[in-house]
């Protein structure tokens, strides 16, 4: 089994690695061509300086197939033509996470960059804690038929005080942005057999159609369906820090909306 993941920023991968690896003896390695993936842990290699010394990238994706059963990484990550060498590299199973609502993707971005949540389980850490492709701190460790259950609600919300104005046209640069690394994700895995997958279907639909875009998920995969809490949570509102409390708290939100929302780009409603 060779997977690949790729989306782009705020897209959802995170937590559709999380469901993934609820699969037992399944191994996903998470943006391993990320610039900060060797200050993760001690023990990460640095891909990424190795591939700019010259070592050859299918190589290096070789070495990690030889430890991982999945590579998820986010486009940017992958400059020039490694993206598409990545997606149409020979036996590898691809599957694509994109979200429809460029505003909240962009508003979402900027707001992580700023508080240093990628990931809800981050909150639940001092911001300067090196944690960032760690697994939720509760998964695996579960008492069997017991539902996840994250950290307290307010160590979210601190993190997100104090929070200055969005510029109007950063946003709107974010979002300019967000739509080429779709493009450049849609470029390379065109006329190729893959799973695209949708953060809004996804994460946002009803559980009926959750289950049906994770019954897909494992039917693409060959893998058996499997009954886990922890899919759940991973779909559930728990893990998502978008929402009025949090993002909320930017004192410029109804002017943004009213900048740059619209129907075929979204809006920003949490």
């Amino acid at each position: 089994m060779k997977i690949i993941l790729i989306g782009h920023p705020r897209s959802g991968t995170n937590s559709l690695v999380e469901i993934l690896r609820c699969q037992p003896g399944l191994t996903i390695v998470n943006e391993p061509f990320c610039e900060e993936y060797a200050s993760w842990d001690p023990s990460n290699t640095d891909y990424r300086a190795r591939l700019a010394r010259g070592e050859s990238f299918a190589t290096l994706i070789d070495e990690l197939f030889g430890k991982f059963d999945g590579i998820k990484e986010l486009s940017y990550q992958l400059e020039g033509d490694t993206l598409r060498q990545l997606v149409r590299r020979p036996g590898v199973r691809v599957i694509t996470l994109r979200r429809r609502n460029l505003l909240q993707t962009a508003v979402s971005f900027l707001l992580a960059e700023r508080t240093g949540i990628w990931k809800r389980w981050d909150a639940d850490a001092p911001p300067a804690a090196d944690r960032f492709g760690k697994p939720y701190p509760a998964v695996g460790s579960e008492p069997a038929g017991e539902p996840i259950s994250p950290g307290p609600d307010n160590r979210l919300i601190d993190r997100y005080r104090n929070l200055d104005p969005l510029e109007v046209d950063v946003v709107r640069g974010r979002m300019a942005w967000t739509a080429q690394e779709i493009a450049r994700i849609d470029e390379a895995v065109a006329g190729i057999d893959m799973l695209p997958l949708v953060y809004e279907d996804l994460y946002l639909g009803t559980p009926e159609s959750q289950q049906s875009e994770i019954a897909a998920l494992w039917k693409f995969l060959d893998l058996p369906s499997i009954d886990s809490s922890r899919i759940g949570f991973f779909l559930s509102d728990a893990v998502r820090q978008a929402n009025q409390t949090t993002y909320g708290r930017v004192s410029n939100v109804a002017k943004i909306e009213d900048a740059l929302g619209s129907d075929m780009t979204g809006h920003l409603r949490f």
